[in-house]
């Protein structure tokens, strides 16, 4: 029996990353002494129900920090220091430390799970750039934003030559690849955990609508997927299609206002579902047959993983873990047009649907919860 020490920035029942921490906790706790350590408070009720996971804390410690004084909480960089410095100060009581989110200095050898590539300010910029005046102010490159950078890796006792010799698990062959491109890392895939539905809902039961998941943010190009979906309900304006756009937004979204005044002549076929979890969520996806995603370079995806679980047929863009979720041309698209193209083909012949349904019905078994904990257990037996 190992003492394991898993890491993450905050579990609540917000995104997939949250799934990671608590599916590795799940995939440990008969055979080690498992702890769970975050800022803020770690409802295992509350997560169980959102993520499908048991935890108890007769079988499951857990450490909940404070969060750093209001001021550091304004600042990315700033956010996570008392977990990284508790982290490091208390790294020879246990046997094995694991990161679930990105790469953490632990001071020693340790396991790091890379869900993004937020910890890299220069491909942060280059997978995600910033719209509006003020983020572009805030968080492009600049004397004074290296300055700001420089001084948090200071006070977290941080170094590149530290996280680099941790193990790394990537959560994609795409993350992977740019891992040993840009830092010259060599990792293992393993693909995050996705949940499976409680229940199966026959194709011929479900609308023929279309979902967007995940959060409200410029990166996820709301306003592409719902030209896409506009124009297919312009050509195929037989059929009875609409939008469900499930996902919170942060507050005061200038972006999300902007959508929302995009789409107030749309209501009778664009609806707002706000921030929806557990089987809430389920039960939309399932009641639709069509899931969509406009984000490139997604290192992996657990919004697609979770509608192609669910049984919709989804279309992603190129360029992306996305990519390898649904693995099929048919499902991959360049651009707007050649989207909307690919879609109508799909839709109307029933044939290429019935035989892309069970194509991703077999790629759905590698996205399991079963499969990611067997790849942990084994990582951790092996792990020296």
């Amino acid at each position: 029996m190992k003492k394991i020490l898993i890491a993450h920035p905050e579990l609540k029942p917000r995104g997939g990353s949250e799934a990671r921490p608590l599916w590795i906790a799940q995939a440990l706790k008969e055979d080690h002494e498992v702890t769970l350590i975050s800022q803020g408070n770690i409802d295992f009720p509350l997560l169980n129900e959102s993520y499908g996971t048991s935890l108890q804390e007769k079988e499951v410690k857990k450490i909940e920090l404070p969060y750093p004084s209001s001021i550091f909480t304004r600042f990315d960089a700033y956010r996570s220091l008392p977990l990284i410095r508790y982290c490091q100060a208390k790294a020879n009581e246990f046997d094995i430390l694991i990161s679930s989110y990105n790469v953490l200095d632990l001071k020693k050898r340790g396991i790091q799970f890379i869900a993004d590539f937020s910890f890299s300010d220069r491909l942060r910029r280059k997978f995600n750039p910033q719209h509006g005046w003020f983020n572009k102010l805030k968080y492009e490159f600049s004397p004074l934003r290296a300055i700001y950078l420089k001084i948090a890796q200071w006070i977290s006792r941080t170094s590149s030559s530290g996280w680099k010799r941790n193990l790394t698990v990537a959560n994609s062959k795409w993350t992977q690849l740019i891992l040993k491109a840009e830092f010259n890392i060599n990792s293992e895939v393993i693909y995050p955990p996705v949940r499976s539905p409680d229940n199966k809902v026959s194709w011929e039961d479900r609308e023929e609508g279309f979902v967007i998941l995940g959060r409200i943010s410029p990166e996820k190009k709301i306003e592409q997927a719902i030209e896409i979906v506009r124009r297919v309900r312009d050509y195929l304006s037989h059929k009875n299609l609409h939008l469900h756009i499930l996902g919170g937004s942060g507050p005061k979204s200038g972006y999300y206002e902007k959508l929302r005044t995009l789409t107030k002549n749309a209501q009778d076929w664009i609806f707002w579902e706000g921030p929806v979890f557990g089987p809430n969520k389920y039960a939309i996806l399932q009641k639709h047959k069509y899931g969509l995603n406009c984000r490139p370079f997604e290192p992996f995806g657990i919004a697609v993983a979770e509608m192609v679980k669910s049984g919709c047929l989804v279309w992603v863009p190129k360029r992306g873990g996305q990519e390898e979720i649904v693995s099929h041309p048919d499902l991959i698209y360049n651009n707007l047009e050649e989207a909307v193209q690919k879609i109508i083909e799909v839709v109307e012949n029933e044939r290429r649907e019935l035989l892309l349904r069970q194509h991703l019905a077999e790629q759905a078994l590698k996205f399991s919860t079963e499969a990611f904990t067997k790849k942990v257990r084994n990582l951790i037996s092996q792990f020296e």
